[in-house]
């Protein structure tokens, strides 16, 4: 197991041990030392220079969660909406996203050069 995973189990024993410094779970302390608070801290600054454009295989993952769009730069929320059904009667998705103009097709807010992220990118794209 390396650094980030025993810190990760770490983190998940404390949680569902309720270790609780703060007056509620939701806002528990977590304590981590040495090697494995520096390889989280790394691991975390990492990740948020890593904001790239959305995939499709991220996609279902944030369905109901933030995302924002460049080019219009706004957040909106990620959603899907069964449109149809296969010969199996499983239902067909499309995604949409929920702005401030109302919800539309991801196909439509992406149109031209927009892209979505899990968050606002630090600069924006020129």
């Amino acid at each position: 197991m390396d650094v980030i995973e025993k810190a990760i189990q770490t983190i998940q024993e404390q949680y569902k041990a309720g270790i609780d410094y703060s007056g509620g779970k939701d806002n528990a302390a977590i304590c981590l030392l040495g090697e494995q608070a520096e390889a989280v801290i790394k691991a975390l600054h990492e990740f948020r220079m890593k904001n790239k454009p959305l995939t499709l295989d991220q996609l279902p993952e944030l369905v109901g969660n933030p995302v924002w769009i460049s080019g219009i730069n706004q957040y909106g929320i990620l959603g899907r909406k069964g449109v149809d059904a296969d010969d199996d009667g499983n239902p067909i998705f499309r995604y949409v996203v929920g702005c401030a103009f109302g919800w539309e097709w991801l196909d439509d807010v992406l149109r031209g050069d927009r892209k979505i992220y899990a968050r606002k990118p630090e600069q924006e794209e020129k």
